[in-house]
């Protein structure tokens, strides 16, 4: 996660991009414990979704 955070010092540079890669979008989500859907704004549970 360290190079995610030295390629986009603040979250809103994320938000400005609107290009965040897969791989950057997965670990987001897995460090707030939640779901990219969430993190898009496309589902209203924050809740990840079980893996199996």
């Amino acid at each position: 996660m360290r190079n995610v955070i030295l390629k986009y010092p603040k979250i809103r540079d994320l938000r400005e991009d609107r290009d965040i890669p897969l791989d950057v979008m997965g670990q987001l989500a897995d460090f707030y414990g939640t779901s990219a859907d969430y993190l898009m704004g496309r589902t209203g549970e924050p809740a990840p979704y079980e893996r199996g």
